[in-house]
């Protein structure tokens, strides 16, 4: 479980750091020139938290399940 845990958040911190250094610095202006017109104001936190939260989850149990 302990083992499970750890790999769950490894994973977490992983993603949330290199999506953040790539949607908030190296991309964003490719973002911005290419579908500036789709995006939102603001950012939908809660959406983006429901996101990674299931997406690490499924990526960290996944193939455990196989």
């Amino acid at each position: 479980m302990t083992r499970n845990l750890l790999t769950y958040a490894a994973a977490f911190i992983a993603l949330a750091l290199l999506d953040f250094l790539w949607l908030g610095v190296i991309a964003r202006s490719w973002y911005r020139d290419g579908i500036g017109h789709l995006m939102a104001s603001t950012p939908s936190w809660g959406a983006a938290a429901g996101f990674y939260l299931s997406f690490v989850f499924n990526l960290s149990t996944g193939p455990m399940m196989t």
